[in-house]
This record gives structure tokens, sequence and C-alpha cells, in this order.
């Protein structure tokens, strides 16, 4: 039997999670799934529930199981238009998951969104009440007037910069925002 360690995190319905910090010191790739209750890692939507034991954090060594794919972010050169002038973003975009994501505060300050930084958390001045975006690798849960709203995308790290899918730009300026895949560019309206 594999050798196991314990980590932090809490477990689905499965007894399991997607590594999102610190992977490599769990002998795990970040975007992985794992189990902590004893079953292989595979990328089965319906596994079945089984009882506990102690083979916490163990990883399957069988031919058997497949390995979830991991997500990493591939860095993009895009265009971005901003009332139809070409500017330069300072970082890079990437993609994620199939989704462009862009640097959080050089968006903002291009945008002229008003923004604060306090205990981990970008405040934002949207323009449909204040948005509240942890900057925690993998987080998908945000705040908008105080109410809970989930992204499709979580929010990354890369290159030390946070990452912000265009759903989270949108709720942040009344602008009008259009990513034209095939040309590699993003065209932002400001009137």
């Amino acid at each position: 039997m594999p050798a196991s360690q314990a980590h932090p995190g809490r477990t689905d319905a499965n007894g399991g999670h997607t590594c999102r910090t610190n992977c490599e010191k769990w002998g795990l790739e970040y975007g992985e799934y794992h189990y902590h209750n004893g079953k292989s890692s595979t990328n089965s939507s319906s596994a079945s529930s089984s009882s506990s034991n102690n083979n916490v954090g163990a990883k399957a060594n069988s031919k058997k199981s497949e390995k979830v794919k991991v997500i990493k972010p591939a860095p993009i050169a895009i265009g971005l238009y901003v009332d139809k002038e070409k500017i330069a973003l300072k970082s890079s975009a990437v993609l994620y998951d199939g989704q462009l994501m862009l640097p959080l505060t050089e968006m903002l300050q291009i945008l002229k969104v008003s923004y604060k930084v306090i205990d981990g958390k970008v405040f934002i001045e949207g323009h449909e009440g204040q948005l509240g975006v942890p900057v925690k690798q993998g987080s998908k849960r945000m705040t908008k007037a105080g109410e809970e709203v989930l992204l499709h995308t979580p929010i990354i790290q890369y290159e030390g910069r946070v990452m912000v899918p265009l759903q989270l730009l949108r709720m942040a300026a009344e602008h009008s925002f259009e990513y034209k895949k095939a040309e590699k560019a993003l065209y932002i309206a400001l009137s």
C-alpha cells in the first residue's frame, strides 16, 4: 500500500478534493483530484461511497485508475483595444481551462475602476455595488453588494499576479467587453 500523508483541505461528498495549494509538498500536481478515504484518484464523477479507513491521501498506482487532467495556465498574447485604441498589457493574459484570464489590478487601472486591497481581498467599487474578491488561488466565491456570487472559472495566481475571468471584470465595470477568440483580441468600449 502506498505511503499516506494528511494535508489540509475540505473534502467533497465522495471524500476527495482538488489540490490547489502546496501540491508538490503532498506528492500531488496542481489541479489533481484525489481522495482522502482510501479510494483511488480517477476522473469519474460518480464514485460510490465506501467506509473510511486510515489510508488518508493515498494515490493509486494502479493501471486501472486514470489520472485527472491537470489544468495549467498557458500564456496567450492578445490584442487589447479600449475604445479602438490598442493598449499593451504589462502582464501576460493566460488561458485557463479554456477561459481568458486577465491580471486583475492592471485591468482595473485600465478600466479606471476604484479598488483597495484589505486583508487578502480586493474591494472594487463596481457599477452594481461593491465587489469583494479573494486573491486566494482557486477561489470561485466572491461577494457583490454583500451577496455571495460564484465565478464560473476560479481566480488563479500566475507569475505573482491575480488573474480573473472576464465574468468578474463585467461585474466591476459597466463597459462593453467582447473577446474574439479567433482574433485573440479583447475589445472594450468605455462609452
